[in-house]
């Protein structure tokens, strides 16, 4: 699963997830571990990974809300535009 135990309730994290099914089942590992008291290292590496990020943006642009602009006054389709032209 690209875990590591170390010690009882220490676990690291290891980037090692290439698709957006194998990153629902790492954070459902991590949902389950950290209800029984787990902590956990490398979860910086993990959010920064590139399908986390692509996966958060499906999210993001699957939900009703895409369509209501931020804080920033620009909404998610804007955002995904300028993005393709950078």
């Amino acid at each position: 699963m690209g875990d590591e135990l170390r010690g009882e309730s220490l676990v690291h994290l290891n980037v090692r997830f290439s698709t957006e099914t194998e990153l629902k089942a790492i954070q459902d590992m991590l949902y389950e571990k950290s209800g029984q008291g787990v902590s956990f290292t490398g979860l910086v590496e993990a959010m920064a990974h590139e399908v986390t990020i692509v996966t958060a943006i499906h999210n993001i642009k699957s939900n009703k809300g895409r369509k209501t602009a931020g804080v920033d006054k620009m909404k998610m389709d804007n955002i995904c535009k300028c993005q393709k032209m950078n």
